[in-house]
């Protein structure tokens, strides 16, 4: 599973996850951003609305600023997106704080498995 961890700033400055606001809009293009919804209903974060594109998405400053009007009509005291995506992101100001969540790989169960057969192929 993924393990939030961090926030971070456009300008990639590590941030506390209790700088996140209870009630954000979520900015995504990743393959599946049902898991990254997911991600964040965990954090016990309420999503107000979403800005969804295709894998790999290049946001352009129409697209951010239509997605901060979204947020801002829907009550989302920040716009909340990948680490991916913000990379993405041009750097445009905004009305409202732009997150980016970084997270971390935890495994739930097979860790044992998958750390011996790297061991097995490493040796090789």
């Amino acid at each position: 599973t993924h393990l939030p961890n961090a926030l971070w700033t456009p300008s990639f400055e590590r941030r506390p996850i209790a700088f996140l606001p209870d009630k954000v809009h979520l900015l995504c293009g990743i393959a599946v951003p049902s898991r990254f919804a997911d991600t964040v209903h965990r954090l016990g974060v309420t999503i107000t609305s979403r800005t969804f594109a295709g894998d790999h998405h290049l946001w352009t400053d129409r697209e951010l600023r239509l997605a901060v009007r979204t947020a801002t009509a829907n009550g989302a005291l920040a716009i909340l997106t990948t680490l991916k995506d913000l990379a993405r992101i041009q750097r445009i100001s905004v009305d409202l704080p732009l997150w980016g969540l970084g997270t971390e790989l935890v495994f739930t169960a097979g860790e044992g498995l998958l750390t011996g057969r790297l061991a097995q192929v490493l040796k090789k």
